[in-house]
C-alpha cells in the first residue's frame, strides 16, 4: 500500500494539472458534456434525491471531492445552498468557475474542517474511491451532516471485476491510486 501522504499529494497534483489544462483550452466548464453524458451523470443524482423523504430545496449541502462542480451545479439547480471541497485547489476553482455562487475551499475528505452537523446533507459521487481510507471519508461525511449523507460509488461486484479484466474499468487510476469499491455488506 502506498504511503498515504504520497497518495494524497499525487491525487492533488494530478487533479490540479488536469483542471489547469482545461482552463488553458478556454473551456468555461472543464468537461464538455453531451446529451448522453448529461443523462448518465444526472440519472444517479436524480435517483438518489428521489429516495430522500424531503426536498433539498433550501438545505445546506456539502459536496465533497467536488471535481469540476457538476454535482454542486445540479444541487444548486434543485434549490440547495451548496459548499464544495476537494483536495485539489484547482478543482475547487473549477467548481466555483462553473457556479459562481458556490462557497468552498480545498480540504481533505478524511479530515473535513467543519464542525459537527454543519450541513444538512453531504454528498459524494464517485469520490470516496480516491481516498486512501474511504471509510474515514464516510465517517467525516456522517460527522458534518445533520440529516445524513448521499454516497454514489461503484460497487465491488462480479460484473465490476469483469469490466476491470476487459479494461472497461480501472483497478488503479491514472493518478496512481487504487480504486476502492465498496461491497453492499460493508455499507
Amino acid at each position: 500500500m502506498k504511503n498515504v501522504i504520497k497518495q494524497k499529494k499525487e491525487q492533488r497534483n494530478y487533479s490540479d494539472n488536469a483542471y489547469k489544462n482545461y482552463f488553458k483550452k478556454g473551456w468555461q466548464k472543464p468537461y464538455p458534456k453531451s446529451l448522453i453524458g448529461d443523462f448518465v451523470d444526472y440519472h444517479p443524482l436524480n435517483n438518489a434525491l428521489s429516495l430522500l423523504p424531503f426536498s433539498i430545496k433550501g438545505l445546506k449541502v456539502l459536496s465533497i471531492n467536488c471535481g469540476d462542480g457538476f454535482e454542486a451545479e445540479f444541487l444548486q439547480m434543485k434549490g440547495a445552498s451548496v459548499t464544495v471541497t476537494d483536495i485539489s485547489p484547482e478543482a475547487v476553482k473549477a467548481a466555483k468557475r462553473r457556479c459562481p455562487k458556490l462557497k468552498g475551499q480545498p480540504a481533505d475528505s478524511e479530515n473535513l474542517p467543519f464542525k459537527d452537523s454543519s450541513f444538512d446533507i453531504v454528498l459524494v459521487r464517485d469520490g470516496l474511491h480516491h481516498l486512501p481510507h474511504p471509510f474515514k471519508g464516510l465517517l467525516e461525511m456522517n460527522r458534518v451532516s445533520r440529516l445524513g449523507f448521499i454516497m454514489i460509488e461503484a460497487q465491488k461486484t462480479f460484473i465490476t471485476s469483469i469490466f476491470i479484466k476487459l479494461g472497461f474499468a480501472l483497478e488503479h487510476e491514472v493518478s496512481g491510486n487504487y480504486v476502492y469499491r465498496f461491497t453492499r455488506s460493508e455499507i
